[in-house]
């Protein structure tokens, strides 16, 4: 026979006391907005001319 115990905290509450990592805390400092802006509009100038799908 098995007796099953209750847990006290859940895994998820675990997961929250967890300290950040170094990594973790760098990048939620990093503005990534601006990086991402700059990649789409680079993608607009170079590369083969697409044509455009109409429904």
């Amino acid at each position: 026979m098995y007796i099953r115990q209750m847990s006290i905290i859940s895994f998820e509450e675990i997961i929250k006391f967890q300290q950040e990592t170094k990594l973790e805390m760098i990048l939620s400092q990093l503005d990534i907005s601006k990086i991402a802006y700059s990649l789409r509009k680079s993608g607009y100038s170079k590369g083969p001319k697409g044509y455009e799908v109409t429904s």
